[in-house]
């Protein structure tokens, strides 16, 4: 497996990731001709050779309208206040900053006057940066504008996504140490365009690199506090601490801050793991620098091999019972899945005064023994548990799909260690058999023997490079959900959660859980869908009553009502999972989610809720591709949102309007459109149908049976939006699209 190791033992910044990782690159002078003739607005992005304690790495030098911001003391990144003499390591990463101004600038310390970038311009005599330079106006860029600048960059979509995630994970973390809106963020003009440089440069680098398993070591903060004008600040800063949640850190030996907020975001996002470094053949080192001098070597390590197969250390839990059933240790057994066993097994044994028992041993992650112990003690009669530590090596595991005389045959190959094996879905192999007539032996031998089996995707039977990247994603999504033990997978029967629940399923099987809401938001044809997919699939569903019209606020529809949605639905969620046990609640959304005013993922986050599809960087094109490939009937399903989308937010919503959509969206489906929303202004009805579809809504029979039946339901007047169909048409009232 392709693996990326990042040592953080002098914390993390924006640039000394981009550094390192620049060194991976066998052609780093071409991406860094690639990364300026992106058009940055006036950034150059020049390398620099670097040696600190005797190793020759990079450091990569900024400029913005050829200044470069180097006139700030200490870690030369974040703040643009004075550090003490003794701080930090001189990273280059200047622009969420992390004092707070009265206008909510993140970007200096909070200064009396208008002009607050943090430099010593000769009008306040608090600012002690000790340094000078001629006077620059510069602009201020919100979140929204940074998002303009992105979306306008030439990179693929894939690195846009990540660019605009981390930006996300920035402007939140500032939003909360500040106590403001995010929309009310905004960032100093040279340094924004530094950090665009910056995050850009690492984003991209990780999609060239593409490793598959990211390890990052735990990350030294520094310890101490930085001065600004108006106050002292502990480290690590605010908005650095609160995107280190979750995250091993530490202090370390150097006084002063060494993670900036842009190095702890970039680490979230793109970390599969944090720890020690995995045992694997290295094949690139790279070593990116920071400024300043100390006794241990100011850089942060990116270390590019390959690991065989996944290690890990998992606990044994064994204890002897003689009076207890079959009945009653298999129940046990059940529920040690459920709760994210990874194993759970039973071995007839002999007991004291001769009595024949049952040793019973449960496997599992350090981190879930104590979840399991209570389990053990509740589930059987013993009165002591035994543990043991022991090492776990995995194979690599990948989902292929043969095509065979028979129909698509799904493979699964292992490999690692030097050595490789296959073998095929028993669900396929089973179909097989009955549909010919033969034995389960046979239908093995008709599958390897037939001279037509090849993999999909070519006539020769190999996966184009594009396939190849798209099935590694399938396999970290499988990998993921291994890692889990066991998942709740928030489930509406859309193209995205029934994708996401099927690669649950198939990897853990009866510890995939699916839990749909019954909901007045939803048709009752797509609960009916859903139930019927978990049927046919052999999933384990339930199914709860939910009445979002009884939030608080909601009936209002104001612009954060996916907010309120969310967190009522996944507080419920959250409880069924607790009730059996398992610890990972999941949802489906995707890369392309990032893309529109999403305030439902705030609420995600968060509660903790798990994306595994944005995790392992799906987009909704690539989600239906796979579908098709896994046979799942939701691959070409047309995309649905909850029915309280189609109203203007201030419009107030109730459950005759809701009722009047769900009617009228069902007759133009009933009339053959595949693609429809019916959005709601007041008493009139907006129909959205695809650009394609438009001339046959306009057909005078057609369009005259739409307008007699809509007026029926209740509207005054019916429309027709020239523009067809497109996702999120209602929040174009809104005035700034937050990343969440």
């Amino acid at each position: 497996m392709k693996t990326l190791y990042l040592e953080c033992n002098m914390g993390a910044a924006g640039d000394m990731l981009a550094s390192a990782l620049l060194e991976l690159l066998p052609e780093a002078e071409f991406f860094l001709e690639r990364i300026n003739a992106l058009g940055i607005p006036g950034v150059r992005i020049e390398r620099e050779a670097s040696v600190k304690c005797g190793i020759m790495g990079t450091h990569l030098k900024v400029t913005v309208n050829g200044e470069e911001e180097t006139s700030r003391d200490g870690h030369d990144h974040e703040h643009n206040w004075n550090h003490d003499r003794e701080h930090s390591s001189d990273h280059d990463d200047p622009h969420a900053h992390g004092c707070n101004h009265s206008h909510e600038h993140v970007h200096g310390c909070d200064h009396d006057h208008d002009d607050v970038h943090g430099h010593d311009h000769g009008h306040d005599s608090d600012n002690v940066s000790g340094h000078a330079h001629a006077h620059h106006h510069h602009h201020h860029a919100s979140l929204a504008d940074l998002e303009g600048l992105v979306v306008g960059l030439a990179v693929p979509k894939a690195v846009r996504a990540d660019i605009l995630a981390v930006y996300g994970l920035i402007a939140e973390a500032e939003s909360h140490a500040h106590g403001v809106p995010v929309t009310e963020i905004h960032f100093h003009e040279v340094g924004t365009m530094d950090a665009v440089a910056d995050i850009t440069m690492v984003c991209l680098l990780m999609h060239e690199l593409k490793p598959q398993r990211v390890v990052v070591s735990p990350v030294a903060t520094g310890y101490g506090e930085v001065k600004c004008a108006h106050g002292i600040l502990p480290v690590p800063a605010p908005a650095t601490a609160y995107l280190l949640q979750g995250i091993p850190a530490y202090a370390g030996h150097v006084r002063g801050e060494l993670c900036t907020p842009t190095g702890a975001a970039l680490l979230k996002h793109f970390a599969t793991e944090f720890g020690n470094m995995p045992v694997m053949r290295t094949e690139r080192i790279g070593y990116g620098m920071g400024k300043k001098d100390f006794e241990t070597a100011n850089c942060v390590r990116a270390i590019l091999g390959e690991t065989g197969g996944a290690t890990d250390e998992v606990c044994e839990l064994s204890c002897n019972v003689d009076d207890m059933t079959a009945e009653a240790i298999a129940f046990a057994t059940e529920r040690f899945f459920e709760a994210g066993a990874l194993e759970a097994y039973t071995v007839p044994i002999g007991m004291k005064k001769s009595r024949p028992g049952t040793l019973i041993c449960v496997m599992c992650r350090k981190s879930d023994r104590d979840r399991m112990t209570r389990l053990i003690f509740e589930h059987t009669t013993t009165i002591g548990i035994r543990e043991k530590i022991s090492n776990r090596y995995t194979l690599e595991r990948e989902l292929r799909t043969v095509e065979t005389s028979y129909g698509q045959v799904r493979q699964k190959t292992s490999r690692g260690y030097g050595v490789e094996k296959f073998k095929y879905e028993y669900e396929d192999l089973a179909r097989i058999a009955k549909a010919e007539g033969v034995s389960f032996k046979r239908a093995v031998e008709l599958v390897e023997t037939d001279d037509h089996a090849e993999l999909s995707g070519t006539e020769s039977g190999r996966i184009s490079a594009e396939e190849q990247e798209l099935h590694e994603k399938y396999h970290r999504l499988q990998e993921y959900f291994r890692h889990a033990g066991s998942a709740v997978i928030a489930f509406s029967g859309g193209v995205d959660s029934a994708f996401l629940l099927k690669a649950a399923h198939d990897e853990l099987g009866d510890r995939a859980l699916a839990v749909t809401a019954a909901s007045p938001l939803f048709p009752e044809r797509e609960l009916n869908e859903a139930e019927a997919f978990c049927k046919k699939e052999g999933i384990r569903q339930v199914v709860f009553p939910s009445n979002e019209m009884e939030i608080e606020g909601f009936r209002g529809n104001p612009k954060n009502r996916c907010y309120l949605c969310k967190h009522a639905l996944f507080d419920e969620i959250m409880k069924i999972a607790a009730e059996h046990g398992i610890p990972h609640v999941c949802e489906g959304s995707n890369l392309d989610d990032e893309g529109d005013y999403r305030p439902g993922l705030k609420a995600i986050r968060e509660l903790g809720i798990e994306s595994p599809l944005r995790t392992c960087g799906f987009t909704k094109a690539e989600i239906r591709a796979l579908s098709k490939e896994l046979g799942l009937p939701t691959w070409d399903k047309q995309s649905f949102a909850c029915l309280a989308s189609r109203f203007v937010y201030g419009e107030t919503i109730s459950e005759e309007r809701l009722q009047m959509v769900d009617r009228a969206e069902q007759l133009l489906l009933d009339l053959g459109f595949q693609q429809v929303r019916v959005r709601i202004h007041g008493d009139m009805a907006r129909i959205e149908v695809g650009p394609d579809e438009i001339a046959k809504l306009l057909e005078e029979k057609t369009r005259i049976k739409i307008e007699k039946e809509l007026k029926s339901y209740g509207f005054s007047y019916v429309a027709v939006d020239l523009k067809g169909y497109r996702m999120g048409s209602m929040n174009r009232g809104v005035a700034k699209v937050t990343r969440y």
